[in-house]
């Protein structure tokens, strides 16, 4: 046993395996050096991974799957990026234009709290707005999908077993959501923070 996990074929499999963490891991550390943190790179590189077995098989050619894999994980990095743009600008908006009543809340001795709690608001509910959307179209193509799958790629029909669209937002639809509130929120305590002076 000892002289199987000492062998170099198996530190050759670590490090063949370990490869991509260690890349999304300096990735993470260097952005974060510059004050940007992602929390998004695990599902980036299973998104990703997902899409290039998938482009594989329906090309018949790796090298086009690792190019449709990396663009995929940049389409879903920048998607994350956009949607907390989104969010930061709405939130920025609203607070430029409601300064009277920001400047007249600081008058009457409102808190800090209370002065920043509708803008977190909005933005959460903006995030809610934003997952329900794509959770929606999800939950009335996924069986499109599945006989897609089915029908193009029958090996994987063989061995993998699809879960009903109803057990499938069981678990998908409260993380879907919570996602979404969690983006929202954190897009909009940012710009709260930037732009109100409390």
């Amino acid at each position: 046993m000892l002289q199987n996990l000492l062998s170099p074929d198996f530190f050759n499999a670590i490090l063949r395996a370990t490869t991509p963490i260690l890349f999304a891991a300096l990735a993470s550390s260097v952005a974060s050096k510059s004050g940007i943190t992602n929390m998004a790179l695990e599902g980036i590189m299973l998104f990703s991974a997902l899409f290039g077995v998938i482009f594989s098989a329906a090309t018949g050619n790796w090298a086009a799957g690792l190019l449709l894999t990396m663009a995929a994980g940049g389409i879903i990095g920048l998607l994350l990026a956009v949607s907390v743009f989104l969010i930061s600008n709405t939130v920025a908006i609203g607070i430029s234009v409601r300064r009277e009543e920001i400047a007249i809340m600081r008058l009457i001795g409102a808190t800090n709290s209370f002065i920043k709690a509708p803008f977190l608001i909005e933005g959460a509910v903006i995030g809610v707005v934003g997952s329900a959307i794509p959770l929606g179209a999800l939950y009335y193509l996924y069986n499109r999908m599945v006989l897609y799958v089915a029908v193009k790629f029958g090996m994987l029909a063989e061995i993998l077993k699809f879960l009903q669209v109803n057990e499938l937002f069981r678990t998908l639809l409260p993380i879907g959501m919570a996602l979404g509130i969690g983006i929202g929120f954190f897009g909009s305590v940012f710009t709260a923070q930037r732009h109100l002076k409390v």
